[in-house]
């Protein structure tokens, strides 16, 4: 059985003109809260939404301070900032020639949400504005997930910590703006909102997930198979009626009788205190109005009556409306995925096909070792998400969310895709942290139905489990964190980290070194051809034609201005000049030196 409530108990629509001070107090104590006076706020964690807003005021401050410190550590930032500037001014499809000149970007990846970018690249024409949308994509993410834990388990503040320190948001943060930013608050809300009993909702954002990335489709495909999975097993426990002898309080917990009353029913019923209501029943406090905690699927019984065997128990479990949604969304998920790598993708790249089909490691031993290979990488990784679901979270059938992300990533030949940091783990985030909170809730349900029965010391156990496990997942998050470029700036090291080629990209920039960048960028102005570094681009692509100085091949008699910055030893004005001149002819002008930062233009075209 599900330990999640299908869906939060409503207060009753009818209320009293006035109440007693004893009507009062049993109405506090009954944890029914009083209706809010406006609708919009009807449901609202102003707890949760708090946590959410520091959240997002923390990564938007660090946003900045990698914005103000000129921290770009590869083109990413500056290929979506151009993607964004094409949108902005209705330019379809986007050619963005800091991949290639000439390049189109719906033939790289299918992300066709990015079109929510152009409207307010418009209003804000800032690679900034990534980085605060990203932020807020992140922080917005934190409020189911804290919303959730808060309701199921006494360590929810232990949760919500590990979560907005997670590894996988913050190094997602040090290497700016990317697509997977749309993903996490879509899974966010997508599996909350199905374990609170909002299908409709849960299934039109989880369904999102497939106009993020291409592979978002396999996610999509594994919640198919989990709420799927969840409400067989459900059917095949399921009890269609109250065992005879039971009293009316009694509930169901993995096969044994549990009165949620203040007295023991006999058999194996034991009281277990506050009820775990279904979405069909309302808590009072010490019990539900139904006779039994209706499964994750919450349906009436099945139409072949009692799930007798594994066959009737799927028959029943398709035919019911998570057998339905869980088709549904995974012929959604697999159909999405072939249109885009087989149709879409190969239709608008240059080379025909899906480029990303031939990422896959080729030289791999067959079997899980070669896909554990090399294991001073990919092990750690496992250890890390491990440590980050508190292990308990492991037995949760939401983990099996992780699979497809993970599969992908391990199978590259790409190692960026192996570590922790970079941008590939966000996604996994809000996963891991519901897996967690799962796994808390079943633990918290064991230890109950122990001390129910007498096993006081089981529980006490079982309790202390708990607290472990959510320490572990808070300990994981912040060790994990310190080793990226988020760490290293919370703790004063500026915020440089491994596994990127821009070596010192993340040092602090003095002031007089942020006045040089921002005169380069001044100076450069607009309507011009440029090449940069992957430092400098993201910054001058408003108004001009950026090009990266590894592939500008086929464009140069177009190529008027060379912008670069301090990080990569381009070195002085007359160095960058001469080599302008060598690559793509002219002569070239030093128009600004300073601190590092230079511009350079062809001569007679400023």
């Amino acid at each position: 059985m599900s330990i999640f409530a299908s869906r939060q108990a409503r207060p009753s629509a009818s209320r009293p003109a006035r109440l007693s001070a004893s009507s009062r107090a049993r109405f506090a104590a009954s944890g029914q809260a009083r209706r809010p006076r406006f609708g919009f706020c009807r449901g609202i964690d102003p707890v949760a939404a708090g946590l959410a807003i520091f959240a997002g005021a923390i990564y938007v401050i660090f946003s900045a301070y990698t914005w103000r410190n000129f921290n770009s550590i590869s083109w990413d930032q500056g290929i979506f900032t151009r993607l964004a500037d094409q949108y902005a001014r209705g330019i379809f499809p986007p050619i963005v020639d800091i991949k290639a000149p000439g390049y189109n970007l719906w033939g790289d990846h299918f992300h066709p949400i990015l079109l929510l970018t152009g409207p307010l690249f418009r209003l804000w024409p800032s690679g900034m504005m990534l980085l605060v949308l990203q932020s807020a994509l992140f922080a917005l993410s934190v409020y189911p997930i804290v919303k959730l834990a808060r309701q199921h388990t006494r360590y929810w503040l232990l949760v919500a910590a590990a979560y907005i320190l997670s590894w996988g948001l913050t190094s997602a943060l040090v290497v700016q703006f990317h697509e997977i930013a749309f993903a996490v608050p879509l899974l966010a809300f997508g599996i909350t909102n199905w374990i609170w009993g909002k299908r409709a909702r849960a299934c039109a954002q989880i369904a999102l997930l497939v106009f993020v990335k291409e592979d978002m489709g396999f996610t999509v495909i594994a919640f198919a198979a989990v709420i799927f999975l969840r409400a067989y097993l459900e059917r095949l426990r399921a009890r269609p009626a109250p065992v005879s002898g039971a009293s009316a309080n009694t509930v169901v917990y993995q096969g044994a009788e549990v009165s949620t009353g203040a007295t023991v029913s006999g058999g194996n019923e034991v009281s277990t205190g506050p009820a775990i209501c279904g979405r069909n029943e309302v808590s009072t406090g010490r019990a539900c109005t139904a006779n039994t905690v209706l499964t994750d699927d919450a349906a009436p019984a099945p139409r072949f009556g009692r799930a007798r065997t594994w066959w009737h128990a799927g028959l029943a479990t398709l035919r019911s409306r998570t057998g339905l949604a869980s088709i549904f969304l995974a012929l959604w998920g697999l159909a999405w995925f072939l249109l885009a790598t087989q149709v879409f993708l190969p239709y608008f790249s240059g080379a025909g096909e899906w480029e990303y089909v031939t990422r896959v490691e080729a030289d791999s031993a067959p079997g899980l070792a070669g896909w554990l290979m090399p294991a001073n990488v990919k092990v750690p990784t496992l250890l890390w998400i491990a440590a980050g679901l508190g292990l308990i979270g492991l037995r949760s059938p939401w983990a099996l969310l992780l699979v497809p992300t993970l599969l992908w990533r391990f199978a590259g030949n790409n190692p960026y895709y192996w570590t922790i940091l970079w941008h590939y783990s966000a996604v996994l985030m809000p996963i891991m942290s519901v897996a967690l909170v799962d796994g808390l809730a079943r633990i918290r349900a064991e230890a109950q139905a122990k001390s129910a029965l007498g096993a006081a010391p089981s529980a006490s156990r079982l309790q202390k489990l708990a607290g472990y496990a959510a320490v572990l997942a808070l300990c994981g998050a912040i060790t994990g964190t310190s080793t990226n470029g988020f760490g290293h700036w919370a703790t004063g090291q500026g915020n440089t980290q491994g596994w990127n080629s821009v070596a010192g990209y993340g040092d602090a920039q003095s002031a007089r070194q942020q006045a040089a960048a921002r005169a380069g960028i001044a100076a450069v102005g607009q309507g011009r051809t440029v090449v940069t570094d992957v430092v400098t681009m993201a910054y001058v692509v408003p108004g001009n034609r950026v090009l990266w100085e590894h592939s500008y091949a086929g464009a140069e008699p177009e190529i008027d201005t060379v912008f670069f910055s301090n990080r990569l030893h381009h070195g002085d004005g007359l160095q960058v000049a001469l080599w302008a001149t060598e690559k793509f002819g002219g002569t070239w002008d030093i128009v600004s030196d300073k601190s590092g930062y230079v511009v350079v233009m062809k001569e007679g075209t400023y």
